[in-house]
């Protein structure tokens, strides 16, 4: 049976829960079998590290080394990774956020100036060398105008209603120019896989612009836009 493992990737309030669903809806009216998962998971020994990290119990955003958040992270999807194996032997898999999130976030945590190419490398062999994980066949990446990500997370620490927060900000939202940084990382990991990734013969990555005009004041397209260039990137119609 022909399956695909397809990823949505983006920053906070980048819109990838909206265009999960529109995919998933897709997959409905194709009459496809799918799972679908949103990324971390806040259950189990390191979901529950991750959730108390992005609290802040451990510490500030810039306190614990990227290494080992990074770390955390990995095992969480290490803990996935059977049942990702199981689910791509009969259905489509649909995740929001993966591997490549891990990178962005942990190499936007670095001190300017320091390059991120040691740390990707280091996150790349652990997850898909020592730990054996899937890649993905098509990871999309929503390039979406910061106005509109700096207003979706400002509605966010307004409205907490994120049962692992318990009434707390999350570390990685609360910090605009950490955002900004994720979404410069995101670019230059584009740029990386294709060019000199150990695994870039296996990395379909995909940035999707989700905006007319420039990034800083670019006005966001349509959801149903969006949607038909990652239909056309899945499906290939």
């Amino acid at each position: 049976m022909f399956t695909k493992f397809v990823v949505i990737e983006g920053v906070d309030g980048s819109g990838k829960s909206t265009q999960c669903e529109l995919l998933q809806a897709e997959l409905d009216w194709r009459k496809l079998d799918y799972q679908f998962l949103h990324l971390p998971r806040m259950c189990g020994y390191a979901g529950e590290m991750i959730a108390e990290f992005l609290r802040g119990d451990y510490g500030g955003l810039f306190e614990v080394h990227p290494k080992l958040v990074g770390l955390l992270f990995a095992l969480d999807r290490l803990d996935l990774s059977p049942w990702i194996e199981s689910t791509l032997q009969t259905s489509w898999l649909i995740m929001d956020r993966y591997i490549y999130s891990n990178i962005a976030f942990q190499a936007a945590k670095l001190p300017p100036g320091s390059p991120s190419s040691q740390l990707r490398e280091w996150l790349l062999s652990l997850e898909y060398l020592e730990f054996k994980l899937r890649v993905p066949d098509i990871c999309i990446y929503l390039d979406v105008p910061w106005p509109h990500v700096r207003d979706q997370l400002e509605t966010r620490r307004i409205n907490k209603d994120r049962d692992y927060l318990n009434g707390k900000d999350d570390i990685h939202e609360s910090d605009m120019g950490f955002q900004r940084r994720v979404c410069e990382e995101y670019l230059s990991l584009s740029s990386y896989l294709k060019a000199s990734a150990p695994f870039s013969d296996k990395s379909d990555f995909h940035i999707v612009q989700c905006y007319d005009g420039d990034r800083d004041n670019g006005v966001l397209k349509s959801k149903e836009e969006i949607h038909a260039v990652i239909k056309s990137l899945v499906f290939g119609d």
